[in-house]
Order: C-alpha cells, then sequence, then structure tokens
C-alpha cells in the first residue's frame, strides 16, 4: 500500500479499516480503551487513553501519521 499524506485519506482509510476488521473484536475486549491505527501497514495499537495509543504508533513508525479511534461507541 502507497504512503499516504492526505489527512482526509487518512481518516477514510482507517476507519473502514476499524469498522471492516477491527470494531467487533476490539469493543467485545477492549471496551473503553483507545486504538491509534497506522494507515499503510494497518498496525495497531491499544492503550487506555488516546495518547497512551498515539505514543506507541509514533514509536513504531516515527515518519508517519496515524488516525486514533476510541474502540467502543
Amino acid at each position: 500500500m502507497p504512503e499516504v499524506s492526505d489527512s482526509h485519506e487518512i481518516v477514510r482509510q482507517t476507519t473502514e479499516f476499524y469498522e471492516r476488521e477491527l470494531r467487533s473484536s476490539l469493543e467485545a475486549e477492549h471496551r473503553d480503551e483507545f486504538v491509534a491505527i497506522e494507515p499503510v501497514s494497518r498496525t495497531y495499537y491499544l492503550g487506555q487513553r488516546m495518547s497512551d495509543a498515539t505514543r506507541q504508533a509514533r514509536a513504531a513508525f516515527p515518519n508517519r501519521r496515524e488516525c486514533a479511534h476510541h474502540a467502543i461507541h
């Protein structure tokens, strides 16, 4: 998958991935946690706070952008 630089495209791709691949399992097992998704690799990181998940994603991919989603609605 090519590098994604447009913020709207990052949100669209990570939201689609979250809804299709992660939502049901994360909402069942990680209630009230946050998930940060790296859009190119689709690697995701969980945290008790949004900043925890984001920090993990930035540490793993310091030159890429991520999009964070709350794991339960």
